[in-house]
């Protein structure tokens, strides 16, 4: 990831298949004990998943929509990449400022305070959507314990 977001060109870096066996091998190395931190796993799945919607999906199934015109820089496509990383230590850790200042301090490699606002903006995006997840699922789980009881 990090020399994706340092300007290195890398063919086939993001793709499903290598993207895929990435998070897979990251989970591996989780589960096998060895030391990635709290938060490599999370970065590492949710720069994979950001980076392959920035290209508009996997080579078979490349997307043409207009909204993907905004990533054809590189410049815009790490942008993502960084957001990517850093919703991901938000939905992690339950912590958007958490989120943001991660990613600012190892995933971006140039600071930029437009940079600053969209990670803020997605970390309160993801703070936003996971909450209204979480209250269903609680209310979900009080509805079953009512029907349970009666």
């Amino acid at each position: 990831m990090m020399k994706v977001l340092n300007t290195c060109l890398l063919r086939n870096c993001y793709y499903l298949q290598s993207s895929s066996l990435q998070i897979i091998g990251s989970i591996g190395a989780v589960d096998a004990g060895l030391d990635l931190g709290k938060e490599g796993l999370p970065v590492h799945i949710g720069s994979s998943i950001t980076s392959l919607l920035g290209q508009g999906g996997p080579d078979n199934y490349r997307s043409k929509w207009r909204w993907l015109r905004y990533f054809n820089s590189d410049k815009d496509r790490r942008d993502l990449i960084t957001c990517g990383a850093s919703s991901s230590v938000c939905a992690a850790f339950r912590a958007p400022v958490g989120g943001v200042l991660f990613a600012l301090e190892k995933v971006a490699t140039w600071w930029r305070s437009a940079l600053l606002w969209r990670t803020f903006f997605n970390t309160t995006v993801v703070v936003v959507v996971l909450g209204a997840f979480m209250e269903i699922w609680k209310l979900r789980a009080i509805r079953e314990r009512r029907v349970d009881h009666v």
